[in-house]
């Protein structure tokens, strides 16, 4: 089992910010990771991680964020992608 609480798209304002999410799982391990440099997260404890955005001044691609869990479950690798998307300062012409 895997499972992140909330579970639904993150927005964050041009300001950035941070989040705390929650993970439930029955496996020992899990890993987080961002793909994106404005976008950082950091395992907090064995149930929490947090998201921390960066301000956002210009238009970025929206990213994933990945939480995996290892162990001798079946299946014994599964992912969640979590969307993170960052509200742009600047408006379209």
């Amino acid at each position: 089992m895997l499972q992140i609480d909330p579970s639904t798209d993150l927005v964050f304002e041009a300001v950035g910010g941070t989040r705390t999410i929650e993970v439930k799982t029955d496996q020992a391990t899990w890993q987080v990771e961002s793909n994106q440099t404005w976008c950082k997260v950091e395992k907090s404890d064995g149930t929490h991680f947090t998201v921390t955005a960066e301000e956002n001044t210009a238009s970025e691609p929206m990213p994933q964020l990945k939480v995996d869990q290892k162990g001798t479950a079946t299946p014994p690798w599964q992912e969640l992608h979590l969307k993170l998307r960052s509200v742009s300062r600047l408006r379209p012409e």
